[in-house]
């Protein structure tokens, strides 16, 4: 008798999804967004966020949909209202009953938005949306598109920046400052080293061309050392030699102390060879020193590169 007594009571008994994040009832206290409620879908839940919409007797509602995107609404009650009619304790539905809604007269505060976008963007991150992400690193980061940064940009949206957001569902104004940050420190992480920058310049790596089929490392696998450079020797590949005949003792010097895989700078590789001979180099700047022989590396391989391919089209009609 008990069981069957019992039975028609816990069918009546509805279980209650579990919420996405912490619903605390409090006000926002100086944050941007406050998780209030989710609204079901047949495409995905959707977290609404509660944020100041400037009105005394209106709540801003910030819905986070999966797709990446965001929608502002507004209800016209009181944030304090807003939030006891949704009190865990007092709701029966996880959406409670804000009232009718309508769309914000004027824009929506900046940071509320570029941060709703933002857990917008982690959710389609975590779904795998690229397209999303990527238009939310694009539109809102300012950053380009592509592999180069998309990868940085989900990792750190799948981050700890919003941690506070599962601690007590609330979204602090620093946030998306945080996430930048992280995306940078991510993209430098995932940067190959001969592809990074060293005082605002670019690394070579030893592949790098320098016109004619000669690259870096032809230069340190066949030439003398620095030292010797300064007393005009020149490396006995002929490839090499016409590159290099074109600079200056000093700057062969230079090159060469920069092809070293120890020397991170071109100002690096010119300190390093003005040590040697500090009379041969009276008054000059390693800064000034090293920038010069990038350039004239740089230009000279482009002429090189040139009068290669004028000599193979001269070569093919000869044919």
């Amino acid at each position: 008798m008990t069981t069957s007594t019992s039975w028609p009571i816990q069918q009546q008994i509805k279980p209650r999804p579990p919420e996405p994040y912490p619903f605390v009832g409090a006000a926002l206290e100086g944050h941007l967004l406050a998780y209030v409620a989710v609204k079901r879908s047949k495409g995905g839940d959707i977290p609404m966020f509660a944020f100041e919409s400037g009105g005394a007797e209106e709540c801003g509602l910030m819905e986070i949909r999966p797709d990446g995107t965001v929608a502002p609404e507004i209800a016209n009650l009181s944030p304090t209202k807003f939030v006891t009619l949704n009190d865990p304790a007092l709701r029966q539905d996880p959406v409670g009953q804000p009232g009718p809604l309508r769309s914000p007269s004027g824009p929506v505060p900046a940071p509320v938005l570029r941060t709703a976008r933002a857990l917008a963007a982690r959710q389609a991150a975590a779904a795998g949306n690229g397209r999303s992400v990527e238009a939310f690193m694009t539109e809102v980061l300012g950053l380009w598109r592509g592999a180069r940064w998309q990868e940085p940009v989900s990792t750190a949206l799948l981050g700890d920046w919003v941690g506070s957001l599962h601690t007590d569902g609330r979204v602090g104004p620093g946030a998306l400052e945080y996430l930048k940050a992280e995306t940078r420190v991510l993209h430098r992480q995932m940067t190959p080293l001969w592809e990074r920058k060293v005082n605002g310049r670019r690394l070579w790596g030893l592949d790098f061309a320098l016109g004619d089929g000669l690259t870096v490392y032809d230069v340190v696998a066949g030439g003398p050392d620095p030292y010797e450079m300064l007393a005009g020797t020149v490396p006995d590949d002929p490839r090499v030699a016409t590159v290099l005949n074109d600079l200056t003792p000093a700057e062969r010097a230079v090159a060469m102390a920069w092809a070293d895989s120890q020397v991170t700078s071109w100002t690096e590789a010119a300190s390093s060879i003005m040590a040697l001979a500090p009379a041969q180099f009276t008054g000059l700047d390693p800064a000034a020193l090293g920038e010069r022989v990038r350039r004239k590396l740089k230009r000279l391989g482009a002429r090189h590169t040139a009068l290669a391919a004028a000599a193979a089209a001269q070569r093919w009609e000869r044919a």
